[in-house]
C-alpha cells in the first residue's frame, strides 16, 4: 500500500493536475479514505485538463514597448491587468506591448483558430526610464537654480521622488514663500510628469499657495517643506506656592508613591534648610497643591504665565518698593537723592531652545520680606530667601525648585486686669503663648513652544 501512494503522488506531481491530487492524497490512511482520493481524482482529471503557468518573460520600460511577431495567428487576449500593460494588435500576428505603469502582471495569447487553440502566457515586467528620471532630476535642478537667482534671499531646493516633488529650503518670510510655490508649480506643468492638478502637502513652516488643490489626484504632489527663520517664543507657566511646613511632608510622602520621576520628595520629607530642585510630568502633583490650598495648608502667592524670546530674559515682580535715601558727591556739592528697592516675590527666568522640544531654563528667584529689626538710618532691612538653576526641560514638562525656608515665632500673654498687675498674683493668672511657623516656597515652572496668532 506504501508503494501505491508513492507511486500514486509522484504521478500527481508530474501530472497537471497535480496540485489538486496532492492535496487529496494529505491526511491519514485508511481504505475508505483511498477509495474516496480515487474517486476525488477521477472526478478532477474529468474538470481540469491543463493548467497553464508563465512560458515567456517579457520586460518593458515605462512609456516605451516592444513589437511581438507571432508565427500563429491571435483571436484573443486577456490581461491581468490593464494599468500596467496594454496589448495593440496590428492584424492577426503583429502586436505592440506598450508599458503603462510600473509593476508586473500576467498576458495570455490564444493562438491557432478556435477549434485547435494553443496557449501562451506572458510574464510582463514594466520598470523604470532611467533616462527620463535622469532628465527630470536635471530639469528640476535647473528649476531650482531659477528660482534661487530670482529670489536671492531665500535658498530652494527641488528633490523629485516617484510622483512626488520635495521643496526643501528656507525662505525670507511668508509672502515670499507664497511667490516661490507658486513659480514652481506653474514652471513644474512644463517638466517631465508635471504637477498640473496634484497635490500641495505642506510639511514646513511656509503656508499652503494653494488650499483648493488638495481635492485633485492626477499629476505629482508638491511637498512644502519650506522653512521661515524666525526666533523661536517661550511661554513659562510660573506658579508660586507658599506651603506650611507639615503639610509639605504630607505632600512629599504622596509625591513619593504616585510620581517616581520627582527627584524633590527627599528634600521635602528632610527636615534640612537645603535648596533643591527636580523635573517631572505634571500630574498628581499639581493634584495635590489643590487640595492643600482648599484645606488652607498652602497659599498660592503668584500664577503668572510670561512669554519671552529664546535667548532674552524675563521678569516677574509680585510686591513692593520702599525709599532708600542716597547722598552723591563730594564735599559742599554733595545732593540727596532717593532711590526704589522692591521686596517680595522676584523671578528671572533666561530660557534658551536647543532643539525641536528641549529648552534649557535658568531661573533665579528670590523673595524678600521687610525687617524692621535689621534697619539702618530708618531705611528697613529684608530678609531674602533665593536660589540659582540651570536645567534642560521638555516642551510641557515641570521644574519644581523648593527649600526656601522661613521661619517665625511669635509670643502673645493674656492676663486679668487690675489683678494681673500684682506682683505675686501675676504668675497664678497670666497665660503666656510661644508659636513657631516654619513655612517653604515652591516654586513650579513650565516651559511651552509658543506661535504668535495670524492676522484676520
Amino acid at each position: 500500500m506504501k508503494k501505491l501512494l508513492s507511486l500514486t503522488r509522484s504521478r500527481a506531481a508530474c501530472g497537471p493536475i497535480g496540485l489538486a491530487v496532492a492535496m487529496i492524497l494529505q491526511g491519514p490512511s485508511s481504505s475508505a479514505q483511498e477509495v474516496n482520493i480515487a474517486s476525488q481524482r477521477e472526478r478532477v482529471g474529468r474538470l481540469v485538463d491543463e493548467v497553464v503557468t508563465a512560458d515567456l518573460e517579457l520586460g518593458v520600460v515605462k512609456r516605451r514597448s516592444k513589437i511581438l511577431r507571432m508565427k500563429q495567428d491571435v483571436f484573443r487576449v486577456a490581461i491581468a491587468d490593464p494599468t500596467i500593460v496594454e496589448f495593440v494588435g496590428f492584424g492577426s500576428r503583429e502586436a505592440e506591448i506598450i508599458g503603462k505603469e510600473i509593476g508586473t502582471t500576467t498576458m495570455t495569447l490564444w493562438l491557432g483558430d478556435e477549434d485547435n487553440a494553443q496557449l501562451l502566457s506572458v510574464l510582463v515586467t514594466v520598470t523604470r526610464d532611467d533616462a527620463i528620471e535622469d532628465q527630470g532630476r536635471k530639469d528640476f535642478a535647473d528649476l531650482s537654480s531659477l528660482v534661487n537667482e530670482m529670489f536671492p534671499n531665500s535658498r530652494v531646493l527641488l528633490i523629485p521622488v516617484a510622483d512626488k516633488v520635495i521643496v526643501r529650503g528656507q525662505a525670507r518670510d511668508e509672502q515670499e514663500a507664497v511667490q516661490i510655490m507658486s513659480l514652481i508649480r506653474k514652471n513644474a506643468d512644463l517638466l517631465p510628469g508635471g504637477v498640473g492638478g496634484g497635490n500641495v502637502v505642506s510639511g514646513g513652516t511656509a503656508a499652503d499657495p494653494f488650499p483648493d488643490s488638495r481635492q485633485a489626484t492626477v499629476g505629482r504632489t508638491l511637498i512644502n517643506m519650506l522653512k521661515i527663520p524666525g526666533e523661536k517664543q517661550v511661554m513659562l507657566k510660573v506658579r508660586i506656592a507658599e506651603l506650611k511646613r507639615s503639610a509639605e511632608r504630607d505632600l512629599g510622602a504622596n509625591l513619593d508613591l504616585n510620581i517616581k520621576e520627582f527627584m524633590l520628595k527627599s528634600v521635602l520629607t528632610s527636615g534640612a534648610n537645603v535648596v533643591a530642585s527636580g523635573t517631572f510630568n505634571d500630574g498628581s502633583f499639581n493634584l495635590a497643591l489643590k487640595a492643600l490650598v482648599r484645606n488652607g495648608s498652602a497659599k498660592i502667592l503668584a500664577e503668572p504665565n510670561l512669554v519671552t524670546l529664546s535667548g532674552h530674559p524675563a521678569t516677574f515682580l509680585s510686591g513692593g518698593q520702599f525709599a532708600v535715601p542716597t547722598v552723591v558727591g563730594v564735599g559742599g556739592a554733595q545732593a540727596a537723592t532717593t532711590t526704589f528697592k522692591g521686596f517680595g516675590t522676584s523671578i528671572s527666568f533666561l530660557p534658551t531652545v536647543l532643539d525641536k522640544d528641549r529648552i534649557r531654563l535658568d531661573v533665579q528667584p528670590t523673595f524678600s520680606t521687610l525687617n524692621k529689626d535689621n534697619s539702618v538710618g530708618g531705611v528697613f532691612g529684608l530678609d531674602t530667601r533665593s536660589a540659582t538653576t540651570v536645567v534642560d526641560l521638555r516642551e510641557g514638562q515641570v521644574l519644581a525648585i523648593a527649600g526656601l525656608l522661613q521661619e517665625q515665632q511669635r509670643g502673645d500673654s493674656r492676663r486679668i486686669p487690675w489683678i494681673g498687675d500684682l506682683p505675686v498674683l501675676n504668675l497664678l493668672t497670666n497665660s503666656r503663648n510661644i508659636s513657631r511657623d516654619e513655612t517653604e516656597l515652591i516654586i513650579l515652572v513650565s516651559p511651552e513652544l509658543v506661535h504668535p496668532l495670524e492676522p484676520y
